[in-house]
């Protein structure tokens, strides 16, 4: 992430890690260790990861959460995440954000979509919209 940060840093610019995570104390880890850099800001949301837990019944606010979470991945600049979570890379893929996998000491960016080929039909299909009332 570290190595991320230096290709999108300009002279000008703070830079803002937002973290999401289920472990409370792993996001409590990364904003002691990471947030004191000058021109780095580290937040993190104040979900629960409740969601994702397979004891109990989730509640509303529960997955409200983790939606709100999921909207903010996507709004990223670029998504890091680990291999085996998929959170990260569905919100990553929902708004085409560079999605990168967390390695030892390097981070590997990961396609989500491959370039196929857009029928010609397709390319000059009319577009309608529908609104739901």
């Amino acid at each position: 992430a570290l190595q991320l940060e230096e290709q999108q840093r300009s002279s000008s610019q703070n830079l803002v890690w937002m973290v999401a995570t289920d472990s409370p104390l792993l996001k409590k880890w990364i904003q002691e260790t990471y947030g004191r850099e000058q021109g780095r800001q580290v937040l993190a949301t104040t979900s629960r990861g409740k969601h994702s837990r397979t004891n109990g019944d989730p509640s509303t606010r529960d997955f409200a959460e983790a939606i709100i979470d999921w909207m903010l991945i996507g709004e990223s600049n670029v998504v890091v995440t680990a291999e085996q979570f998929t959170f990260g890379g569905t919100a990553a893929l929902r708004t085409a954000r560079p999605y990168y996998r967390a390695e030892p000491h390097q981070c590997l960016r990961v396609p989500l979509i491959k370039d196929l080929a857009i029928p010609r039909r397709l390319k000059h299909a009319r577009t309608t919209n529908f609104s739901a009332v």
